[in-house]
């Protein structure tokens, strides 16, 4: 196989997609010719050997630019395009939390209840953890990756294990809403909350709320998804130069925390959801975009499964999401409408600043 000659840093990262998000905003022109440039630039990874990206553009809900860059699969030679599907990593969040919005909008959940209203078992120490301190981080609860992931002799990590997980501590890791700690035990929770509360399986209740209702015909939820439904997905790698292919983690059967696999298609008719308020109402949506809790600084925060950032003014929601083998990310400037979505087969290819 060829050795890709420059390191494989794409810098497509918070600086360049914020760049994009908040310098072309007010000249359609503009922002013609920013997306341009990073068209002539993303279309070297179609010379060379190696994996790459997906980058689109959305302004005013319409597609301004949605392309493939590279391989999805470097061995069988198979190009990034538009239909290729790739594993969100944590920007599969958002999925979660507006499962939470879509049964607290019928008056399933109560997200000022604690969570054991919800999961029963959980041990009296989470007592005081509301369903909302889950959603904006701030549960205190600790992070299920800092142990299971080596523990000798285990095959698999499920949903039910981190909640046996949680059983084995004694204590909160500080008091809820006491401050912001980003922790996927928070997700995986409110994953085994969405399939107690709705009587299905946290994937189907994914597919029947979200996926269909806005056409998101090839989007599955990978820890149940079938050799069919994965059939489109992107090979990921790391190890670069030489770039091998990575290899399953125990991880792989958890959701809610990760695990959403979609394609640039799909998620633009995800964005237009949002925007159009087809899952839940208006005011649902700005409760989604809106933070909780004092932060630590007044321009930052975290909504229902998105960052909340203000720069130079604007006010921007974001999120990014890495793995083994995957790295994405998703950028809007809500107020005008301009939406830019990069996802990577590689697991360091959407750098991150800031």
């Amino acid at each position: 196989m060829k050795l890709i000659s420059r390191t494989l840093n794409f810098n497509v990262g918070l600086a360049l997609l914020l760049a994009i998000v908040l310098t072309a905003p007010s000249l359609s022109a503009s922002l013609e010719n920013i997306v341009k440039k990073y068209d002539e630039k993303f279309k070297t990874f179609n010379r060379e050997q190696g994996p790459g990206i997906a980058f689109m553009v959305i302004k005013d809900g319409k597609i301004i630019h949605q392309k493939g860059y590279g391989y999805a699969d470097i061995e069988q030679k198979l190009p990034i395009t538009t239909d290729t599907l790739f594993d969100l990593a944590s920007v599969s969040k958002q999925f979660t939390a507006m499962a939470i919005a879509i049964l607290e909008e019928q008056g399933e959940i109560d997200t000022n209840q604690s969570i054991r209203v919800y999961l029963p078992d959980l041990p009296e120490y989470t007592q005081s953890v509301k369903v909302k301190h889950l959603i904006h981080h701030r549960s205190g609860l600790s992070e299920y990756t800092n142990t299971l992931f080596d523990e000798k002799g285990r095959q698999h990590i499920c949903n039910d294990d981190i909640i046996e997980y949680i059983k084995t501590k004694t204590s909160l890791q500080f008091p809820p809403n006491s401050r912001f700690t980003y922790c996927n035990s928070n997700y995986a929770l409110l994953a085994s909350i969405v399939a107690k509360v709705s009587g299905m399986p946290f994937e189907q209740f994914i597919k029947k709320a979200i996926f269909f209702p806005l056409d998101m015909k090839a989007s599955t939820v990978l820890s149940t998804a079938t050799t069919k439904e994965k059939a489109n997905l992107a090979t990921g790698y790391e190890q670069w130069p030489f770039f091998e292919k990575c290899k399953t983690l125990l991880v792989d059967q958890t959701a809610g925390d990760g695990q959403i696999a979609t394609s640039l298609k799909d998620f633009y008719q995800w964005i237009v959801g949002i925007e159009e308020s087809k899952l839940v109402s208006a005011k649902t949506v700005e409760k989604i975009f809106t933070s909780t809790g004092s932060q630590p600084k007044a321009s930052s925060g975290y909504g229902y499964g998105w960052g909340l950032r203000e720069v130079n003014g604007h006010k921007v929601v974001r999120h990014t999401g890495g793995w083994r083998g995957t790295s994405t990310y998703v950028a809007g400037n809500r107020e005008q409408k301009l939406w830019v979505v990069a996802f990577s087969n590689y697991e360091y290819g959407l750098s991150v600043y800031g």
